[in-house]
């Protein structure tokens, strides 16, 4: 699908000249999707994390399959790559913070298995989309488990 200038001020109801005192290509508009999407996503799953029932903790996965309106932006073909580095930027630094000496690699090594999880998790959510709660959680804890054992082989003890 291809979405022009055009297109989205026809949408919005404003002249391309108020389009471009904001943005300059459509771009720094997918960007800026992205920046708040990515924060909003950031706030949904400290507050699951912080839960003190432990069904409640839920990750990136879970709150882009509960959320409709993130998915256009997540699962699309044409921004699949963008989607991963704006995901990898939005939560490198609280994967190395968490990672920091737990491990002998370094920043680099790291986030590069932060893109390696991130490419997974959107790829396998937009596969399994479609499929109940129960097919879903059995996709999910699968997905943990090779998670887990990839990264207990890295950790110091």
């Amino acid at each position: 699908m291809q979405i022009t200038i055009t297109d989205l001020c026809k949408y919005e109801g404003v002249s391309r000249g108020t389009f471009y005192a904001h943005f300059g290509n459509i771009g720094q508009v997918v960007d800026e999707l992205f920046s708040d999407a990515l924060c909003d996503i950031k706030n949904m799953a400290l507050l699951s994390e912080n839960a003190s029932n432990s069904n409640s903790k839920k990750g990136l996965c879970w709150v882009l399959r509960k959320n409709p309106k993130y998915q256009p932006l997540f699962f699309s073909e044409a921004l699949f790559l963008q989607a991963v580095k704006h995901t990898v930027a939005a939560l490198r630094q609280d994967f190395l913070d968490l990672m920091s000496g737990k491990t002998e690699l370094d920043e680099a090594s790291l986030t590069d298995l932060l893109t390696v999880q991130i490419m997974g998790c959107l790829g396998m959510c937009r596969k399994h989309l479609g499929e109940s709660d129960e097919e879903w959680c059995r996709f999910q804890s699968c997905f943990a488990l090779f998670l887990k054992a990839g990264y207990q082989g890295i950790i110091q003890k």
